[in-house]
């Protein structure tokens, strides 16, 4: 199947992946953007649209948020998989892999070989997985995924003219990937049959997700073969809604395990311990309690004496200025109490500001933020909200 894009607009190309995997940072370096870039999950809400100049031609580039499954269950994965099967379907898609986290970014990019639209790859973090003592072969991963890979190491612009090669022979081939995800003979024989039938969905993974899940729709007669050979599924053993997560995630790890070297287990143990404490539904409250303590406190403590300093001067500006207006009321209302008074309010209260914000981006670049997120999605569940809402209520 080819792709082809509408006469009247660019080229479109979608960057696709995982939170956290260094995607905004991507587009932020091929575009020249200043999108907002943070390691926790739902910074990327909305599509954030660029241009990218390949030299022959001028593309879209657009940054969709960052999502674990083309199920959606959220209101940002919903705007991502729009951006993948909406009416605006993209021409190419650029997935992110996270070298750190590849088995996870693997699972993802077996849905997204599934969509109809061609693929290529781009590795990051790779510096980051260096340090843990992982090495990845990526010739071998371009093989094993069926589609080129292309190493970038983004904040040094390292691979980014590779990246815009491979962006610009992806959208004249239009290869599409076919990795082998190994499903049991009876889920890949339903979806032959499923294939054949004219009533149905074009693409081959939407009618493997429609018959593993219970997101069928279509016709009448559609949705009765669906079930059908739902059924057969069921009376065979096969559990249609964990045989899909369970074959993807055997398939990811098998790719990592061929093409991922581990020098060694040290710095990597000793992360996972510290995750284990961190994110620990006991330990993990009481760290978070006394972090979150030590913060707010902080802010208040060190803001004190500059707010006081900021309230002086103010005063003390005041001062200066009323007695040369004296001769107009209306004019020494206006600057003292208006500007001078108005714009001391506010300043007043910078300082906490710029503190509360240091204390984030420490936070962030440390990567609690996201271990944060992930113990509150308990705690704030009972009123609809997940772990992400923690983050706009600091």
């Amino acid at each position: 199947m080819s792709q082809t894009h509408a006469a009247d607009r660019l080229p479109l190309v979608a960057l696709f992946g995982s939170p956290n995997s260094g995607k905004t940072s991507v587009f932020n370096a091929l575009t020249g953007g200043r999108e907002k870039v943070g390691n926790y999950p739902g910074v990327t809400v909305e599509r954030s649209i660029g241009q990218l100049d390949l030299g022959d031609q001028t593309v879209q580039l657009v940054d969709v948020p960052g999502l674990y499954s083309l199920r959606a269950i959220s209101e940002d994965e919903e705007v991502a998989r729009e951006a993948l099967f909406g009416p605006m379907r993209p021409d190419l898609l650029v997935f992110v892999l996270d070298a750190v986290n590849l088995e996870r970014s693997l699972f993802l990019f077996s849905q997204a070989a599934e969509s109809g639209v061609p693929v290529i790859g781009v590795l990051t973090m790779t510096d980051l997985a260096e340090k843990e003592g992982k090495s990845i072969d990526i010739d071998e991963l371009t093989s094993e995924l069926y589609a080129p890979v292309v190493k970038v190491i983004q904040h040094k612009g390292i691979g980014l003219t590779e990246l815009k090669k491979c962006i610009s022979a992806g959208l004249e081939t239009c290869d599409f990937p076919s990795p082998k995800l190994g499903f049991p003979p009876i889920v890949e024989e339903a979806v032959d049959r499923l294939d054949e039938r004219p009533d149905g969905p074009a693409e081959r993974g939407d009618i493997l997700r429609q018959l593993l899940s219970d997101a069928a729709e279509g016709p009448d007669e559609w949705l009765q073969a669906v079930h059908a050979e739902r059924d057969q599924l069921f009376a065979s053993g096969i559990q249609a809604k964990t045989i899909d997560a369970q074959t993807r995630y055997a398939w990811a790890g098998s790719i990592v395990r061929k093409v991922v070297t581990e020098k060694g287990q040290t710095s990597r143990a000793a992360a996972q311990k510290i995750d284990a404490i961190l994110t620990h539904k006991f330990a993990g409250l009481i760290f978070f309690l006394s972090l979150m303590y030590i913060v707010f406190q902080s802010i208040y403590t060190l803001s004190g004496p500059l707010m006081d300093g900021i309230e002086a001067g103010i005063g003390w500006a005041s001062d200066q200025v009323y007695p040369l207006l004296s001769g107009n009321d209306v004019l020494r209302s206006l600057v003292v109490d208006g500007i001078i008074g108005g714009v001391g309010a506010a300043l007043v209260f910078l300082p906490q500001i710029l503190i509360l914000f240091f204390f984030i981006g420490v936070l962030e670049g440390t990567g609690y933020l996201a271990r944060a997120s992930f113990m509150m999605d308990r705690l704030l569940g009972w009123c609809g909200l997940n772990g992400r809402a923690f983050i706009p209520l600091l």
